[in-house]
Formats: structure tokens, sequence, C-alpha cells
């Protein structure tokens, strides 16, 4: 699994966190989904990702 291929359609954050604790194990020094949210947040600050609205039906 590649990491574009995780971003190229909307995921949810427990889907990216998933997805990189699969490709590069779990952080030492806090939970999955903290690291991931902190990663996604400076790649959007960035430019690299853009953030989208839930576009699930209610």
């Amino acid at each position: 699994m590649e990491l574009w291929s995780q971003t190229a359609c909307p995921r949810t954050l427990a889907e990216l966190a998933a997805g990189m604790e699969a490709r590069f194990g779990a952080p030492e020094d806090q939970d999955v989904t903290q690291a991931t949210r902190a990663a996604l947040v400076d790649l959007v600050n960035q430019g690299v990702l853009r953030q989208v609205a839930d576009a699930a039906p209610a």
C-alpha cells in the first residue's frame, strides 16, 4: 500500500491512521491517531493535502 493511494480519495482519520500504522508501524511516543492527525495538519498547512468535508449522507 502506498501512502499516496490512501489520500487519492477522501478517507476518515481512522482509515488513514490504520494505513500509516500498517505501513510504518506504531509510533513509540504517541497514539497512532494523534500522530496521524498531527501529520495531516502539517501536510494541509503546507498545501500538500486539502481537507474535504464529509460527503456521506446523514
